[in-house]
């Protein structure tokens, strides 16, 4: 099943941990694999299980809303709500309809989405954050137990040339934007000032073509995948906040010359898509068309990070 993804973008873990979501992009498929940490520095699948939807229309960005839904951004469609079939010992297609589906349109600002965070605020009440990426906009939208979305608003547009990944750190401090085609990262004080014409607080460079990234757990790093490379990159804060030009703290190679020039159709392929940190524990995952699932120790790559950046 692994080998068989095809092109893949986005890759999320469930608030758990325990399952994890690959968004198969040239197949219009969505992966779920349960995982398993317990032992060691062995990672066990446990159960798979592939979704199949009429309402999948090259799946870019997928998050979780909670353990037993995801959230699907759809380059050439909506954002699909999609309830997560039985997991299985023996993978199987599953098709799936969708639960609710927050249109495209001029109601919504959606078009082209390509990545999504969502930030669960209450029970049956989220935020989600979308970068659409050929509107060269970020939105926001509430989204309610009924399916129901309000408040959808442009949140960024300054600047933004193809934002291509987003996140938001674990104390909701910071919104950090993939921007693409600037070939950079820009960091957000995320709070009420943040608006269509806000600049940001720190821009991450020394990098490609960013595409997934993620705070770590403390939030003292962000891990950015560089489609244009075989590497990830490690950004450390700058003591109490993200400010100014940041370069990396460390760069860590990810994959072989072989894996990456394979992939390399242009100056903007070949390196890694899709990134993701499992909860409560210091592992990385990540994905790419060539190399659709692999895991490394971040934790001792962010011991190196810091000891760089002391030198520096």
């Amino acid at each position: 099943m692994i080998s068989n993804l095809g092109r893949t973008e986005d890759i999320r873990f469930s608030p758990s941990g325990r399952r994890l979501a690959v968004a198969a992009f040239g197949r219009n498929r969505i992966a779920v694999f349960e995982v398993d940490f317990s032992s060691g520095h062995l990672i066990t699948f446990l159960r798979a299980a592939e979704i199949s939807s009429p309402v999948l229309r090259n799946p870019h960005g997928v998050d979780f809303l909670d353990e037993d839904r995801i959230i699907v951004a759809n380059r050439l469609g909506a954002a699909p709500i999609l309830n997560l079939p039985p997991l299985e010992e023996t993978p199987r297609t599953h098709t799936v309809l969708p639960s609710f589906t927050i249109p495209a349109d001029a109601t919504t600002g959606l078009y082209t989405p390509g990545s999504v965070a969502a930030i669960t605020e209450a029970p049956g009440r989220h935020t989600l954050i979308f970068c659409n990426n050929y509107a060269n906009t970020v939105t926001r939208h509430t989204l309610h137990a009924d399916g129901s979305t309000s408040g959808s608003q442009v949140l960024l547009q300054r600047d933004l040339e193809t934002p291509d990944g987003v996140a938001i750190s674990p104390d909701r401090r910071w919104l950090a934007i993939s921007n693409h085609d600037r070939r950079s990262v820009f960091v957000f004080a995320l709070d009420a000032e943040l608006g269509p014409e806000s600049e940001p607080q720190a821009i991450l460079r020394g990098l490609q073509y960013p595409h997934g990234l993620r705070f770590t757990a403390d939030g003292c790093h962000l891990v950015v995948a560089d489609a244009g490379a075989p590497l990830v990159h490690i950004y450390r804060k700058p003591e109490e906040c993200w400010r100014g030009v940041c370069f990396p703290s460390l760069s860590h190679r990810v994959m072989s010359d072989e894996v990456f020039l394979r992939g390399r159709y242009n100056a903007e392929e070949g390196g890694i898509k899709g990134l993701d940190i499992a909860p409560g524990h210091s592992v990385l995952a990540v994905t790419s068309e060539h190399q659709p699932l692999a895991f490394f120790d971040l934790g001792s790559q962010l011991e190196l990070s810091e000891v760089y950046a002391a030198i520096g």
